[in-house]
């Protein structure tokens, strides 16, 4: 029950922390270029991208889901970001959150597949800031 109000408050302040609201809209490049996400927090979406690509057919999706909003809560625990990249970053984050949290709901194999998605998504706008960049 403790987890279960963790992941609400969590899901609260990520999708409510900000101090402006954030539109789920498309996501805009820095000018041409991809958004630096801080090294603390890119460690942790790396560590759920590997966990989605080693998913194996007929593995326990709750135990998937789990340690993905494990490292979800660190990514905001690290947040560093503040301005334009943070919203953006906000934009993706938040529809990726609500597909982890419908997991249990959905066929396992194609959550696999839209998380998935989502990461092709995220690599082609942010990018992890060279290690002692804030």
């Amino acid at each position: 029950m403790k987890k279960h109000v963790v992941y609400i408050c969590l899901a609260m302040f990520v999708a409510f922390g900000c101090q402006k609201p954030v539109k789920t809209d498309e996501i805009a490049s820095d000018n041409g270029k991809k958004w630096l996400v801080n090294p603390e927090m890119a460690l942790h979406f790396e560590a759920m991208e590997a966990e989605i690509t080693n998913f194996k057919s007929g593995e326990d999706i709750a135990m998937l889901q789990s340690r993905i909003k494990n490292n979800i809560a660190e990514v905001t625990a690290t947040c560093t970001m503040k301005g334009q990249s943070h919203d953006e970053l906000h934009k993706w984050l938040v529809p990726f959150i609500e597909t982890v949290n419908a997991m249990q709901d959905q066929d396992p194999q194609a959550t696999i597949k839209n998380l998935s998605e989502q990461f092709k998504n995220y690599h082609l706008y942010f990018e992890s800031a060279p290690q002692g960049t804030k």
